[in-house]
Formats: C-alpha cells, sequence, structure tokens
C-alpha cells in the first residue's frame, strides 16, 4: 500500500493556531428584574433575522453567538428592543438599563458611540444629532457603529443629502433591509417638507367619533402639530415650554394640537390628565403619522399655514417661537 504524504505550508499552520486561538462570542445577561422564563432573542440589526433565542433564569443568560464576527445585533425580551450588541470574539455582558453591551473592544466602542451621541441630543436643534450621526457613520463605514450611525442619520436626514452620501455608502450598510423603511420615510419627508401641502388622517377617538387632522382647523389660522406620546420623555419634558407656547400664541390666530402617537388610549388620557394639557388631543394614530409624514423621532412639530401649506417641520419649540412671533407679528 502507498503511503500519501501531506505537507504542511506555513499558511496552513497560521490558519490552524488562529481558528484554535479565536475566542467565540458570549453574551451574558444579567437583569434581576426579569421573571423566569422571559424569552430573550438576540436578532441582526440589518434585517432582523433571529440569531438565538434563550430563557432567563434568576434574572441571567448566557449565550454563545452564532453569528459572524462584527455583525450588529439587537437584544429583544418579549419582543421589545432592550440594548444592542456587536458580535465579538470574547465575553460581553449586558445589564439592567444599559442600552448596549460591554466588556469587549468594539461593544466598548459601540458604548462610547451611544453615549457620546446621547450627549448632544439636542430638541432645541435636531440638525446637531443628525450631524454627528452622519461624521460617525463617515468615521466607522467598516464596522457595526457605521450601520448604526448610518441608521440613525437616515431617520432625519434629507433625501436630497441622502442622494449626495449614497454613493459613499458600503453595499453592505445601502442594501441593508432595514435601509428600505428609512429611505421610504425620506420619500414621505420629502413628499410633506416645508411648501408642500399637509397630509391629512383620521384616528378613532375616546368619544366613539373619528377624527380627521383637519377637523380640528380653522379658517385664517395657523396649526401646529405636536406628534408626541406617554411613554416619551423628551415629549414630556418639553411640555412646560409648548405650553408657555400656547399661552402665548393662543388668541393669536394660533391652533395646537398634539397627536398622540403609538400610544394606548388610556396612558394617553392620563398622561393629558397628569400634565394639564389643555389644548386638543387626537387620539388612536398608531403608526399613520409615520407613514403620512415619514417622522424619524418624537417630538416632533409640524407648522401648518391657514392654506394647508407646510411652513416648518421638525423644529425645536424655541425655534417655532421665533418664527410666530414674525408670523404673528408679536413682540
Amino acid at each position: 500500500m502507498k503511503l500519501k504524504t501531506f505537507y504542511i505550508t506555513g499558511s496552513m499552520v497560521l490558519a490552524l493556531l488562529t481558528g484554535a486561538c479565536q475566542k467565540s462570542a458570549k453574551l451574558s445577561i444579567e437583569m434581576p428584574d426579569l421573571p423566569d422564563g422571559t424569552e430573550v432573542a438576540v436578532i441582526t440589526y440589518a434585517d432582523s433575522a433571529t440569531v438565538i433565542k434563550g430563557m432567563t433564569g434568576g434574572g441571567k443568560l448566557s449565550m454563545e453567538i452564532p453569528a459572524e464576527e462584527g455583525t450588529l445585533t439587537e437584544l429583544k425580551v418579549d419582543g421589545k428592543t432592550v440594548a444592542f450588541y456587536v458580535v465579538e470574539g470574547g465575553e460581553a455582558v449586558i445589564k439592567n438599563d444599559a442600552e448596549s453591551a460591554s466588556g469587549t473592544p468594539l461593544n466598548d466602542r459601540f458604548t462610547a458611540m451611544m453615549h457620546r451621541l446621547d450627549s448632544i441630543d439636542n430638541l432645541d436643534d435636531l440638525r446637531l444629532y443628525a450631524d454627528a450621526a452622519r461624521q460617525t457613520f463617515r468615521d466607522n463605514r467598516d464596522n457595526a457603529l457605521g450601520l448604526y450611525a448610518y441608521s440613525t442619520w437616515l431617520r432625519f436626514a434629507d433625501l436630497t443629502d441622502i442622494q449626495k452620501e449614497l454613493p459613499d455608502v458600503p453595499d453592505n450598510i445601502k442594501n441593508a433591509k432595514r435601509q428600505k423603511k428609512l429611505m421610504d420615510a425620506a420619500n414621505l419627508r420629502a413628499a410633506t417638507a416645508p411648501g408642500k401641502k399637509y397630509a391629512d388622517f383620521s384616528a378613532p377617538q375616546p368619544d366613539g367619533t373619528t377624527r380627521s387632522l383637519s377637523s380640528y382647523m380653522q379658517p385664517g389660522k395657523y396649526t401646529l402639530v405636536d406628534f408626541w406620546a406617554s411613554w416619551c420623555p423628551y415629549c414630556i419634558k418639553e411640555l412646560p415650554e409648548l405650553r408657555e407656547l400656547y399661552n402665548k400664541y393662543k388668541d393669536s390666530n394660533l391652533i395646537l394640537v398634539g397627536v398622540a402617537v403609538r400610544d394606548e388610549e388610556a396612558d394617553t388620557k392620563t398622561a393629558v390628565e397628569k400634565h394639564g394639557i389643555s389644548w386638543p388631543v387626537m387620539y388612536n394614530t398608531r403608526r399613520i403619522p409615520y407613514d403620512k409624514y415619514g417622522i424619524g423621532g418624537i417630538p416632533h412639530h409640524i407648522l401648518i399655514a391657514p392654506d394647508g401649506t407646510i411652513i416648518s417641520r421638525g423644529e425645536s419649540v424655541k425655534q417655532l417661537d421665533t418664527r410666530l412671533r414674525s408670523l404673528l407679528k408679536q413682540k
């Protein structure tokens, strides 16, 4: 019998050593408040594909993640996204109230990026946040930070700016399933940009009637639409400023309408009573405002002229005060 001779090259040795030394990606979850048996799922951020599922015990769960190194994922608890995790060799951990994992180099960088973006999230000028997200993408085109930052920027970007950026966007980011919805929203924002006519919509109200946005408007008056929700901390935070604005201009041809977005009727009612909201509120609109206006987040304000033309959208309460002072000739 003739023996076969095998030759092992240097590259093969390197590959064997690399494979042997490469750490598996492990994710530990430490959330003491979770009941035993709570379902936890790790899904890909780009296309929402399930990577792995597990059940908590004693508020803890440890999983080895079977996904490609560098993949950005979301941690879902009972179907709700609670944190982000980048698949990376080593053990990362997600603890109570953490927005992202920590413990490995790329996850620590991702967490630092989230904190940096949060620190400049400015209700007075959302462009600062959008610009920061765009620059973060440009600095991280080849990793998970870039995917997240680009998606974040798309939520607020103008369609013309997106079209200018597209040639420099890597295919794996550009073609992610998530981006299609964000591009659809950008097209909706372009269709309802300043200078365009507002888009009307209707929803069932607590008194059993169905009301449209147009039913709150009055001839000869400007209408300020505030998209908000009881679960949105930024929406609640700005209510005192919004109330001051309303009281200042309500007798000067301005109507303010609150539109509750993705909010349960009972929760909206509780918030209206708790925070003393005295202007009309439109209930039960669910996701309709997203489908009509492509809003990227709330609070979001749209100012409509008496003839139905959109004057501005996405401006802060302070920016609206300056605009209304000029429009309504107040000092």
